[in-house]
């Protein structure tokens, strides 16, 4: 069963329904954090080809496809800072790449933080243009035929539950699992790639941190401790896979 959920914590589940979940056949490949236009074209290759061979029976991407930089409150160079219809363009060839490596995948779209700036820009300065559909991302993206979540809800698939996240940190993981014990996780929004592992009354899961495909360096960002890479999940097992020097490793 395929649900979306919002970010409160959900109510305890039993371990039997946990299990009844799981789909042996599952294929799941998430990936997140791409920052358009500071995105990681050898990195997204190696993703591409590894869809290909992998053939995932759904396709997740966990947030921030696009940076939105001119959109954002906060300081920034105007004449540095890339056209937001570039950064559109641009990730829509990306979602068509995606979906063309994996034809068979159901699509999974969620809205990140940096999604969410078009909207917030749009209260701020024309609240009235809000309604236009050409302005809805789904539009502006050509989103048709994928499921689309909005920020900063979670998706479920069997038992594993995907966010992009509203914050991070050393203590994001312990929450995760925390707040959907029973329930495998994984979170974008850090940029970084890690997993921790828990067993309990419902078995042993994971809560992940799913990387990044954006450039290590950013204009804005120097010497960050990121990590290229993005997760898989597959009989009920995630797993996190790093990308180095565009090679998966």
């Amino acid at each position: 069963m395929l649900v979306t959920g919002d970010s409160r914590p959900s109510k305890p589940t039993s371990e039997v329904s946990v299990h009844q979940t799981r789909k042996p056949d599952q294929k799941v490949l998430i990936l997140g954090d791409f920052h358009v236009p500071y995105h990681d074209p050898a990195a997204i290759r190696a993703v591409l080809d590894y869809a290909r061979r992998v053939r995932p029976t759904e396709l997740v991407v966990n947030g921030d496809l696009l940076d939105f930089e001119a959109l954002s409150r906060f300081l920034k160079d105007p004449r540095k800072v890339a056209d937001p219809q570039n950064e559109i363009d641009e990730g829509a060839k990306i979602l068509r790449d995606l979906a063309k490596a994996a034809p068979r995948a159901k699509r999974v779209f969620l809205l990140g933080n940096h999604e969410e700036r078009l909207e917030k820009y749009l209260m701020k300065n024309a609240p009235t243009l809000l309604g236009l559909r050409s302005l809805n991302l789904s539009e502006l993206l050509g989103l048709q035929g994928w499921t689309v979540i909005p920020y900063p809800q979670f998706y479920r698939t069997g038992s594993l539950i995907v966010q992009h996240g509203v914050s991070y940190g050393s203590t994001t993981i312990d929450r995760n699992i925390a707040k959907f014990g029973g329930f495998s996780v994984i979170q974008g929004h850090s940029h970084r790639l890690s997993q921790r592992y828990v067993t309990s009354l419902h078995g042993t899961h994971s809560s992940v941190e799913g990387g990044c495909l954006c450039l290590l360096e950013q204009p804005y960002s120097k010497h960050n401790n990121w990590q290229a890479g993005f997760a898989t999940y597959e009989n009920g097992q995630l797993r996190t896979h790093l990308i180095e020097k565009g090679k998966v490793i």
